[in-house]
């Protein structure tokens, strides 16, 4: 079953995400340079979703795991999958639906985010809120994409089925192109994917303020041949921001 398929927080659908995020943490890993060794250590996931990447890190070792999101349908599916699934991790992993912002500060040893930054519209207060709430000498491992920028950065939104057709097709258009075959209209683009449309430029420059010491950072990562091919166009100056399509990055507190 695809998952255009499914209905948007049907069981089907949670499920769907669980697996796919299951299928893909190995290549999450990989793609930071490996996963670290998370024995004993207490971690935060930030934009869980339904929960595949905290169980993972808990069968690691992980002393604690805690994953948060503000999507309360996914927290519900992840805290019953949890419960009635895994059992054996009902002691070292929880799920809350919660803002960052609501977390204790220099808690944590590690945190989180997989594919989620480039949905946060207010990306250097995330980051700062992650920064106080990590211990000294704590890490970020996030990894994200594709950014607004790159070819497929439309994510769900219209691009009329070429690389870069979002960037051409108005906004007012891709409402216009959505609201079309819906009984219920939508006002705004952001109420079916907010996206908070940064540049790799605009990143690199958060992530050089947020205080946070960037220990590594990788991009494009994909064995795609399209990958490859827009990698050397990035090489360009001037499309390097159009030729961007993922983040993985590694960050320290000082």
């Amino acid at each position: 079953m695809s998952k255009l398929d499914l209905i948007t927080d049907s069981e089907e659908y949670h499920i769907f995400w669980f697996r796919h995020g299951k299928s893909s943490n190995i290549k999450f890993w990989s793609r930071l340079g490996g996963q670290p060794d998370l024995s004993g250590l207490t971690v935060l996931d930030v934009g869980c979703g339904q929960g595949s990447l905290c169980l993972d890190m808990a069968t690691a070792k992980a002393k604690k795991v805690i994953g948060i999101d503000v999507n309360a349908p996914v927290i519900d599916f992840a805290s019953r999958n949890l419960r009635e699934n895994y059992p054996q991790w009902k002691s070292a992993v929880s799920f809350e639906c919660r803002e960052l912002s609501t977390l204790p500060s220099d808690t944590f040893d590690i945190v989180v985010s997989k594919d989620a930054f480039e949905h946060v519209l207010d990306l250097r207060g995330l980051l700062e809120n992650i920064k106080r709430c990590l211990k000294p000498g704590g890490r970020l491992y996030a990894g994200f994409g594709p950014l607004y920028n790159s070819p497929s950065g439309h994510h769900t939104r219209p691009n009329c089925g070429l690389p870069w057709g979002h960037l051409l097709i108005p906004a007012a258009w891709q409402l216009f192109l959505i609201n079309r075959g819906r009984t219920k209209k939508i006002k705004s683009l952001a109420e079916i994917d907010a996206l908070n449309e940064l540049a790799f430029a605009d990143y690199l420059s958060i992530f050089n303020e947020s205080g946070l010491d960037i220990i590594s950072m990788r991009v494009n990562q994909s064995d795609h041949l399209a990958s490859r091919i827009i990698t050397l166009f990035r090489k360009l100056p001037f499309l390097k921001d159009y030729c961007t399509h993922n983040i993985y990055c590694v960050m320290e507190k000082r």
